[in-house]
């Protein structure tokens, strides 16, 4: 995991105020002024999103729809602005103004839905994720190295005395090198780790600390060797898919939502993943495709993660590619070949939000955009691990996924506080994210872990007592009750 410290309070002004409550200040507007970018993104049938930047700060700016002043606002502290919910019908024409200075005329892009899935599974609408068109929010934790583990553990990576590996994990019962007892087998793997998420559930709760429902969990990390998950796929399916099917098994008895990260290659030697037309990049399609395919119907996956932080540490070999227009070829070109294998599941891709990202821009909607704006990526993600905690970082952001007008996953965040003397990580649970994220809406947030880190840990964290034992529950997921 890459550590992305956004120290986003150097990079705004004191002011919490929302972006709808910054009044112009006429001595400070540069009637010199220009605006220089206009992007306006269709958000309903009768709506859009007008954003875009300039080179005054606090200036007063309309929306003008067909000629017609529609809405009022001002730039921010970079001269960039923004607005929800215009309204708009299909063929009109969108310019702002500022002073003397107007944006091009632009086109309202054709409104195109987001589909719908079958009854059961998430579906996105708008900025949201949904389940039967009721608005849901996922609170999770992310898991790196269970799934491995269970791999080697069943003997199929070749580690000598595999069985030393049963049990092994990064959360429970206490992280980030955990094991629980009592494990010889897939079955009682997964059977006594989501029963540590039945144990959260009844002391958790409260806004700091919200109920556990998804779980973020590596099925491949190429670092550890490349092509490890799609050679066990190959070798040894049989086995391979008991991993699988057991893990989706006990997280639907525990009621939490899964969502697998099919890809991760932490290492700078080896960019051939980013290359499509290399034997890895054929590799990872075929396994992807292939877990897809036989996990299509089952409602407990939440949406895939086909990559996490693909921008992270690989800065001279997308600067070689094109930069932002490489990467984002290279993302929708990898969702182009198996999207088609998931006609029931959203996609997302964990962006690490990496700052030194060829031509990277500055903590901006732009920033969002940049790494987001992709066809076909259906949920919008950020890693986030940072000390800063003023609401208008969380107001401004919830603007920018509005405005983007897809889902947002905040698939990892922690607070990033090196302090030996609460972890070995250098970040922890961060309670104030948790709260302020899920009050404002978003739909979907990840601990990197439970470990307290000077602001507390999640909930009773760590836990090392008696488990409750699972409710009795039937779920017509395809996934058998287990024998024994």
């Amino acid at each position: 995991m890459a550590f992305i410290i956004l120290l986003l309070a150097v990079l705004l002004s004191a002011s919490s105020l929302a972006l709808a409550e910054i009044q112009p200040s006429p001595e400070a507007c540069d009637a010199a002024g220009v605006i220089t970018l206009i992007r306006v993104v269709r958000t309903g049938w009768q709506t859009a999103s007008v954003l875009g930047s300039s080179t005054s700060i606090n200036c007063g700016i309309d929306v003008r729809v067909d000629g017609i002043v529609v809405r009022t606002g001002s730039t921010i502290w970079n001269g960039d602005y923004w607005f929800l919910y215009v309204p708009v019908v299909s063929g009109s024409h969108v310019r702002t103004c500022m002073g003397l200075s107007c944006s091009d005329v632009v086109p309202v892009p054709t409104y195109v839905p987001q589909p719908i899935g079958p009854p059961g599974f998430i579906s996105a609408h708008e900025s949201n994720l949904t389940i039967k068109g009721t608005v849901v929010q996922l609170f999770g934790v992310n898991e790196q190295t269970a799934f491995i583990y269970a791999m080697i553990a069943s003997g199929l990576w070749g580690y000598p005395d595999p069985n030393s590996y049963w049990g092994r994990n990064a959360l429970f019962p206490a992280g980030p090198d955990g094991r629980i007892p009592g494990v010889s087998n897939v079955d009682s793997l997964w059977r006594e780790y989501f029963r540590y998420f039945l144990h959260y559930n009844q002391v958790a709760g409260d806004p700091d600390n919200p109920r556990t429902n998804v779980l973020r969990i590596w099925v491949a990390d190429d670092t550890w060797f490349p092509d490890g998950t799609y050679l066990t796929y190959k070798t040894y399916p049989v086995a391979f898919w008991n991993i699988f099917d057991r893990m989706a098994y006990w997280a639907d008895r525990a009621g939490v939502y899964l969502v697998p990260v099919l890809g991760h290659y932490a290492s700078d030697e080896d960019h051939s993943f980013f290359d499509r037309q290399s034997t890895h990049y054929a590799h990872q399609v075929e396994l992807v495709s292939a877990i897809m395919d036989r996990y299509n119907w089952n409602a407990r996956i939440a949406m895939w993660d086909l990559w996490n932080e693909p921008d992270i540490g690989h800065d001279a070999y997308w600067a070689s590619v094109g930069g932002i227009d490489g990467f984002k070829a290279w993302v929708g070109g990898y969702i182009a070949d198996v999207k088609p294998h998931s006609s029931n599941h959203l996609v997302t891709m964990g962006i690490g939000g990496s700052t030194t990202f060829p031509g990277v821009p500055p903590w901006s909607w732009r920033y969002h955009f940049f790494y987001n704006d992709i066809p076909g990526l259906d949920v919008s993600n950020h890693h986030t691990y940072s000390t800063a905690e003023d609401q208008y970082l969380i107001d401004f952001e919830t603007d920018w996924h509005q405005a983007l007008c897809k889902p947002h996953y905040e698939s990892e965040f922690g607070y990033n506080l090196w302090d030996p003397g609460n972890n070995s990580l250098g970040y922890g649970y961060w309670p104030w994210y948790a709260n302020h994220t899920r009050t404002a809406g978003w739909p979907a947030i990840s601990t990197m872990v439970f470990l307290n880190n000077s602001k507390g840990p999640y909930a009773d964290y760590p836990y090392l007592g008696p488990l409750p034992p699972y409710p009795f529950t039937f779920k017509p997921y395809g996934l058998e009750e287990p024998m024994g």
